[in-house]
């Protein structure tokens, strides 16, 4: 298997390249033996669609929780089931412990690896880094659901194979080293911004739609600032 050496990146845009080091990892220390999908693929998939990130694999560095980083890694995201896939050559392989991985960085954009509040619950998965910002991030969940197959009941109807079907985005704050909040209403709105006083203020002079990331990055981008220089 190819090995993936770890380098310090230089590109300033991401907070987290400063602290990247070079080390020995390589991406055949995440994967196990027992992971090897090619042989559990067994020829066409019995459904339609796809639940990963891209249905091809992409070039991507991988930074790990200790900050370093492995690069050019042919790597996909399932977001049906939280996992990471690699390819080397022929063979497709699953990360062992996704957990070890802190972000995901292709070159249009970034996966983070953090944990979430979902219907008061606590999970970890994978979403788009929209805005870094201090002390609040906007994050966007890329949503897939599996819809199982439809049989056709009469000469009327038609069957329906299972399929992975993409719905809409997400949106989520998290505040530091938090949980992310998913933001859909006016109340998780003040919630999220409990302790930011001026929030009325700033809503009155910056209507925004909660379902538009770019009025919701402008909306946390101008707090950020605010909170910033209240310090």
């Amino acid at each position: 298997m190819k090995h993936f050496l770890l380098i310090v990146l230089l590109t300033p845009f991401f907070s987290f390249s400063q602290g990247l080091s070079h080390a020995d990892t390589k991406i055949s220390d995440l994967l196990t033996i027992k992971n090897n999908l090619t042989a559990q693929s067994g020829g066409a998939p019995a459904y339609d669609g796809y639940p990963y990130n891209d249905e091809s694999f992409i070039e991507a560095t991988l930074v790990l929780n200790n900050e370093k980083a492995i690069t050019d890694v042919p790597v996909r995201i399932n977001l049906y089931n939280n996992t990471v896939e690699y390819r080397d050559k022929k063979q497709i392989f699953m990360v062992a412990e996704v957990s070890t991985i802190k972000e995901i960085r292709f070159d249009d954009k970034v996966y983070v690896n953090t944990l979430y509040t979902d219907e008061g619950e606590v999970h970890s998965g994978f979403f788009v880094k929209s805005l870094e910002g201090n002390p609040f991030t906007v994050l966007q969940k890329e949503v897939v659901v599996f819809e199982e197959a439809v049989r056709a009941t009469n000469s009327y109807s038609e069957s329906k194979n299972a399929r992975f079907v993409k719905k809409k985005d997400k949106i989520y704050i998290k505040q530091l080293d938090k949980p992310a909040q998913l933001l859909k209403s006016k109340d998780d709105l003040y919630y999220i911004f409990k302790d930011y006083a001026r929030l009325n203020e700033v809503l009155k002079k910056n209507k925004i739609k909660l379902n538009k990331v770019d009025e919701v990055i402008n909306l946390v981008s101008i707090i950020n600032a605010d909170l910033g220089e209240s310090k």
